[in-house]
């Protein structure tokens, strides 16, 4: 059984700068796309190249991403066209609020959750501040499992020896 996951922006910006353990998780996600599948949307695409702006001015951090992106492993779900106001559009959709407010959450998280929720992914993060902190309420809810990249490493270590 194929895993489906979602990274989060910090997810993946630790990941693209080779810090463990979730690296290994997206060297592990990259060579094994017959067991994990990356969902990626065009929100997500635009807050990890806004967050690549911020910390690194290594193009090449940029340019593995789109190739990670074009692989086999990453499923594209670009429901929006990408622009740089498109993380504000999203954020500001009263929906995304309204989510947000419901479940104590930063807008800026909603997009994930939305996406885990309609690809039937567990979600992936490093923010221990925000939206894992909310884990257990989301999962009664929604049913979208939110994990460390620690926890998703062991989650597809239990999958492949079934």
């Amino acid at each position: 059984m194929r895993i489906r996951l979602v990274f989060d922006a910090s997810t993946w910006i630790f990941a693209l700068h080779g810090h463990d353990p979730s690296h290994a998780l997206l060297k592990r996600c990259f060579h094994l796309p017959r067991d994990v599948q990356l969902i990626v949307n065009s929100y997500c695409v635009m807050e990890i190249l806004n967050a690549l702006k911020n910390t690194t001015h290594d193009p090449s951090v940029e340019k593995h991403f789109w190739a990670i992106l074009n692989s086999p492993s990453c499923l594209l779900d670009f429901d929006f066209p990408l622009s740089k106001d498109l993380l504000r559009q999203i954020r500001r959709k009263a929906e995304m609020l309204m989510i947000a407010r419901m479940l104590e959450l930063e807008p800026k998280d909603v997009p994930y959750l939305v996406l885990s929720y309609t690809h039937d992914a567990v979600l992936v993060t490093e923010d221990f501040r925000s939206i894992i902190s909310k884990k257990n309420r989301i999962f009664d809810l929604l049913k979208v499992r939110i994990v460390t990249s620690r926890e998703a490493l062991l989650l597809i270590e239990r999958n492949a020896a079934k």
